[in-house]
């Protein structure tokens, strides 16, 4: 039970970068609008739903571990293909890391929704369902204020450094922000292989004796 909370923390944080993130890099880094940056970003959500029915029927064969494990370390290589992007990436690598991260988060949804609902007594299931929730959401708003704290602050490093005036200004402008979303995804990428090394733990045999209690006060 409490490794589906750290991992749901973990994963949380990583997802919260790819929300806010990929608009962003469309509408800044590519200069495209706003309704541009929500379509990109629609080719990562429309992937969950697709992963979430195929962790849950894995999870119902497998356990909980393997689908999870699959989902997370095909969420990092997600990342970091996006990590991998450049100022003009082609259609076809615009979309297979948003697709494959999507899918990945997605995997993982049902299996740490397992591990905990057998891991506790029937008339506590939906207390801990509820702090498995809410543990995602921490990670959310962890990975949102790391976002705009430390990314931003990276970002205004760079871009302080640079002369102004310089011909090249605005190329090295670009550069910067694009450094800054690499970085960005690459630490969402760690925390989804953080959140693997939790995932291992998931698994086995329910006891039914309902013994994981560590979200009750």
């Amino acid at each position: 039970v409490w490794a589906a909370a750290a991992l749901s923390v973990a994963a949380g944080g990583g997802l919260i970068a790819v929300l806010i993130g990929v608009p962003l890099f469309v509408n800044l880094v590519l200069l495209g609008d706003p309704l541009d940056g929500g379509l990109t970003l629609l080719r990562f959500t429309a992937a969950v739903p697709a992963g979430a029915i195929a962790g849950g029927w894995l999870a119902g064969r497998s356990g909980p571990r393997a689908p999870a494990l699959a989902g997370l370390l095909l969420g990092a290589g997600g990342f970091l293909g996006m990590a991998a992007w450049d100022a003009s990436p082609s259609e076809a690598w615009r979309t297979l890391p948003l697709l494959a991260g999507g899918f990945g988060f997605g995997l993982l949804i049902a299996p740490a929704s397992v591990a905990v609902l057998d891991r506790v007594r029937e008339e506590e299931r939906a207390a801990a369902a509820s702090w498995l929730t809410l543990a995602r959401v921490a990670g959310m708003l962890a990975g949102a204020a790391l976002l705009a704290s430390h990314g931003l602050g990276r970002f205004y490093a760079r871009a302080a450094a640079i002369e102004f005036g310089s011909p090249d200004f605005e190329a090295l402008v670009a550069q910067a922000q694009l450094s800054t979303f690499r970085e960005a995804w690459i630490a969402a990428a760690a925390a989804m292989l953080l959140a693997a090394v939790f995932a291992w733990r998931l698994g086995g045999r329910a006891d039914g004796g309902g013994a994981a209690s560590w979200w009750r006060w």
